[in-house]
């Protein structure tokens, strides 16, 4: 089902089964000022040939959509993403309660989907999304976004936290991964690649039996940026301000290599509260050495590494703490 440029959308209790073109394909090419709602509602999407959502905009300018609610699908054996959205300017998103398995390509994929009201946020509640041959979750260049109570299982990646490099990019408002289940996947439970312009913080998650449980990559940001060790991008007055990531009150473990894995970091990491353990090579190894100063793991009182890491901390340069 191709939509050109509706002026509603409500598709509510269908079911898509069978079809070589994919499911649903909202479109807007011309530039509206104000866009329709658009509501998917407990529908299902069955073996289709190619994704079973896609929702987006020739352009974001003067493109805005009211509201978007997908909520209670069920999507399964898809050839490509099961839920793409790109390019969009909303007042407010909810995703929730939906069930996606078996894709062979992104579980949802959100890429620049920015909120343009002063309350609205990127929701993303109660999902379950497993055996993606991808990601299972991709948010590309999103901002204000609230994720939580979802499962994110046994696919390649579990979630990638993707954010411009460029300056003129950069989405406003912190990224929140609350209460989220990542568990057996084949690479990184949780991935932050390029520069975080604010916050991102994951709070009471369970990054558990993936190969690393959390990562961060910035190495690619770092060469786009031409960054060296005297680099302007810093936080401090008069350099360009970078968010912190923060590992709050999280359950990292059993993982097959690393619980963290810092390759290259131009944000401030704070772990708090969070347990490390039982993971096989290392609870948190940084690659390179300048990275571990702003790696932030210790007591503040003592300034001894918390009791609830365990496990070698530190890099190919040696330990950061002595292990426990």
């Amino acid at each position: 089902m191709i939509i050109n440029n509706p002026t509603l959308v409500q598709i509510r209790e269908s079911v898509f089964e069978s079809a070589e073109k994919g499911g649903i394909v909202v479109r807007f090419n011309k530039n509206y000022i104000l866009l329709p709602d658009l509501e998917l509602e407990d529908n299902e999407f069955r073996s289709l040939g190619a994704e079973a959502v896609i929702i987006h905009t020739k352009e974001m300018i003067n493109m805005n959509v009211g509201n978007i609610k997908i909520s209670g699908n069920k999507i399964k054996d898809v050839k490509k993403a099961g839920m793409s959205l790109d390019t969009l300017s909303v007042n407010e998103f909810c995703l929730m309660k939906n069930e996606i398995r078996c894709v062979a390509g992104v579980g949802v994929h959100i890429k620049q989907v920015q909120v343009t009201s002063d309350e609205g946020h990127l929701r993303l509640m109660d999902n379950i999304i497993a055996d993606c041959s991808n990601e299972g979750l991709l948010l590309a260049g999103c901002h204000r976004v609230r994720a939580e109570g979802n499962e994110i299982c046994e696919n390649n990646i579990g979630i990638t936290l993707s954010f411009p490099s460029r300056e003129g990019e950069r989405p406003r408002g912190e990224v929140m991964v609350v209460k989220a289940v990542v568990a057996r996947n084949k690479r990184e439970g949780v991935r932050v690649v390029g520069i975080p312009w604010h916050d991102v913080v994951l709070e009471q998650c369970a990054m558990v039996e993936n190969n690393h449980g959390f990562a961060i990559d910035h190495e690619e940001a770092a060469s786009e940026l031409e960054l060296t060790k005297s680099s302007v991008l810093s936080t401090k007055k008069g350099g360009m301000s970078t968010g912190r990531i923060k590992l709050f009150s999280c359950d990292i473990r059993d993982n097959g290599l690393y619980g963290v894995f810092v390759q290259r970091t131009l944000s401030d990491l704070h772990i708090q509260e969070t347990t490390i353990n039982e993971n096989r090579d290392a609870a948190v190894f940084i690659v390179h050495t300048s990275d571990r100063k702003r790696v932030n793991l210790t007591s503040a009182e003592k300034g001894k590494l918390r009791e609830t890491i365990q496990g070698f901390v530190g890099g190919p340069w040696g330990e950061l703490y002595p292990s426990r």
